[in-house]
């Protein structure tokens, strides 16, 4: 009785890209590679194009929401309530412009390493999502992440296109409902008629010219900590 006969991984099958490709292009094309629609020997091979280094890809694309529409959103760790605001700047006077509008004045505020939060006027620390850090201790901006994700599975599955235009409209709708998520059927309703009275939006304002484009574009975010009571922290 022979000995069993021992089995390559893929790495000894493959040993580098070029063995690959050539096992490939044997496999496909056993006898010379060809034009699958007309049988044309007249074929050109792609030029690889070299890897270009994540740093260089960076100054050349920008950080965070280069390009895209910006969200920045808060939540508060005690009442797990957020707030958003779809804003046309992620600089300095923004950001901590936003976070002075919802965080109680003695609040702790956790953030990214964005430089847009340095000297914040709050009890602040922050995560260096740039070296790959997401938690210090207490310290992670994770609830507001959890919120970015999910709606940008809304956006995706639900949605599909959100314009510039109106991106603040969706944006608010799905804050409310994930602020209500825990209550009573009847309290939503409740709530949601009760935010509606005395508001109006008539056709010739949600369509008139403000600025931003009516074109659908991606979705950026910007995350820090929520509106909490003196002393309480958020993430």
């Amino acid at each position: 009785m022979g000995h069993p006969q021992r089995v390559t991984g893929p790495r000894a099958y493959l040993p580098d890209d070029a063995t690959a490709e050539a096992r490939v292009v044997k496999r496909r094309w056993p006898t010379g590679v060809c034009c699958t629609s007309c049988g044309s020997l007249n074929v050109n091979t792609a030029t690889k194009r070299k890897d270009m280094p994540n740093r260089v890809r960076k100054e050349l694309s920008g950080r965070g929401p280069v390009g895209k529409t910006a969200v920045v959103g808060t939540k508060d760790r005690a009442t797990k309530q957020v707030a958003v605001e779809v804003v046309r700047s992620t600089d300095k006077e923004t950001l901590q412009g936003f976070i002075g509008k919802v965080a109680a004045e003695g609040a702790k505020v956790y953030t990214d390493d964005a430089r847009a939060y340095e000297t914040l006027p709050f009890d602040h620390d922050s995560v260096k999502h740039s070296l790959k850090q997401y938690v210090k201790g207490d310290v992670h901006t994770n609830g507001i992440e959890s919120l970015w994700g999910l709606l940008k599975r809304c956006h995706k599955g639900v949605y599909h296109n959100l314009t510039p235009k109106h991106f603040d409209l969706y944006v608010q709708e799905f804050a409310g409902r994930r602020n209500l998520r825990e209550e009573d059927t009847m309290d939503m309703m409740a709530a949601i008629v009760g935010d509606a009275a005395g508001t109006q939006l008539r056709n010739r304002d949600l369509i008139a010219p403000d600025g931003l484009s009516s074109h659908a574009r991606e979705l950026g975010s910007s995350e820090s900590g929520g509106k909490p009571k003196a002393g309480e922290r958020v993430c």
